[in-house]
């Protein structure tokens, strides 16, 4: 026949099945009608039928093939006999099954679906795994029985033996039951141990009143040093936990604050002088002038063998120092301070200072300080290092500079003449 001529599937259905493991050969009867150009067929043809695991596509897990006489177009063949790939059973194993025939070369489309009846197929059949299953489960029945009997076994010879033993300790409690005990022997034997319990306890009454007499003697040296700690407190303001001094001239201040270094203090938190002017020290211990505030640190090139001293700047004024470098550019620089600038300084106060980095050239203050900025100028466009110093004219500094003014009387310099001052808002000058 002509591959090229077209057919029509008119009618498919599986009429029955007699496949059964071991029973009967693996086939099933698979009928339908052939039309071509709407006539019916009447012609030997060959059949593949393939079935497929989706309706497009999937996983091909049979196939068939036969030589088919047509008969007014309808012919019948057997899946199984002529089988060419896989097992029917095995196909029907699977969930969901499409058969698909090509006819002398041509492949219909689309697949049809098997229907549930042909899962008989895989129903009837016992999975040889299944057997080999079932036997091993038999071999472990049969090993558990065999377990259980030498369980019994060894419990039946434990029973025996604590049987045994249980005869030997009845006969030992009856032998000493046989056995009289000399009452003069026992007698002594009981005095003997109610003398060493009796020493025993007088040994215990001594020690126990000389652990009271020292516990006493700690709880007294216990307070005498709470008292004396308490008038430590009260004189200093401070509390027992915030203080501590060491036997090498070593005291800590503040709370939790330990110290390690010999002939030092060390003071954790704000430091607060109420009435003192400044901080001074002397290098000679208890001789020679008090003289300047400096810090002392570890020299940077030398740290472990020299120390590096800086002083600080005096003066009888509280200047605010401010520094930078600006680059001129069309001959004009805008210098930005900080926001707070016209809040803590006086206003015209300002000194200013100006360097032209690079070479000779002129430079100068074309807007003077406005709220916190102000403007340079100059010749060309260079570099400029600048330094502005204004007096300070926040309210702290303004309060302390009343009460301690750069010139004062030593009769105004003790602590209760310096607090009349503050309250009455008055300043005494030479």
């Amino acid at each position: 026949m002509n591959n090229r001529i077209g057919w029509t599937l008119a009618l498919a259905s599986v009429l029955g099945c007699n496949l059964c493991w071991a029973q009967a050969p693996e086939s099933m009867t698979y009928q339908g009608k052939l039309i071509q150009s709407n006539n019916l067929v009447n012609a030997q043809i060959s059949i593949v039928a393939r079935i497929f695991t989706n309706e497009v596509g999937g996983t091909l897990v049979y196939e068939n093939s036969n030589v088919v006489q047509v008969v007014d177009g309808v012919y019948s063949f057997n899946l199984g006999s002529q089988t060419t790939q896989g097992s029917l059973a095995g196909a029907f194993r699977n969930t969901q099954t499409w058969i698909e025939l090509t006819i002398d070369g041509m492949t219909l489309q689309p697949r049809e679906r098997i229907a549930a009846a042909a899962y008989a197929l895989a129903a009837a059949e016992i999975d040889p795994s299944w057997t080999a299953a079932s036997n091993g489960l038999q071999t472990q029945i049969t090993a558990e029985r065999q377990n259980r009997a030498g369980a019994d076994t060894a419990l039946s010879n434990e029973v025996a033996i604590l049987q045994a033993v249980d005869s030997v300790q009845e006969s030992m409690i009856a032998q000493l039951m046989s056995v009289k005990v000399d009452k003069t022997v026992f007698n002594a034997a009981t005095n003997g141990l109610w003398s060493a319990i009796g020493s025993e306890s007088n040994a215990r009454g001594a020690a126990d009143a000389s652990l009271s007499n020292g516990i006493s003697s700690v709880v007294a040296s216990l307070g005498e040093e709470q008292t004396v700690r308490a008038a430590t407190d009260t004189a200093l303001g401070l509390r027992i936990a915030d203080i501590a001094f060491y036997e090498t001239n070593r005291t800590a201040i503040g709370l939790q604050a330990t110290n390690l270094i010999d002939n030092t203090c060390v003071v954790r938190g704000a430091l607060y002088m109420d009435g003192g002017f400044g901080i001074m020290y002397r290098t000679n211990f208890g001789s020679g002038s008090w003289s300047v505030k400096a810090f002392a640190i570890d020299h940077p090139l030398d740290p472990q063998n020299k120390i590096l001293r800086h002083y600080c700047v005096e003066g009888p004024d509280v200047w605010n120092i401010y520094a930078g470098n600006a680059v001129l550019k069309n001959g004009r620089a805008e210098v930005q301070l900080p926001d707070y600038y016209a809040a803590l300084n006086q206003p015209g106060s300002e000194i200013y200072s100006l360097t032209p980095v690079g070479g000779p050239s002129e430079v100068w203050v074309q807007e003077e300080v406005s709220g916190h900025r102000f403007v340079l100028a100059g010749t060309k466009d260079v570099k400029v290092s600048w330094t502005l110093k204004a007096l300070r004219n926040d309210p702290a500094c303004l309060e302390d500079l009343k009460n301690r003014p750069a010139e004062q009387f030593k009769s105004r310099l003790t602590p209760e003449q310096m607090e009349a001052d503050r309250l009455q808002n008055t300043m005494t000058s030479p």
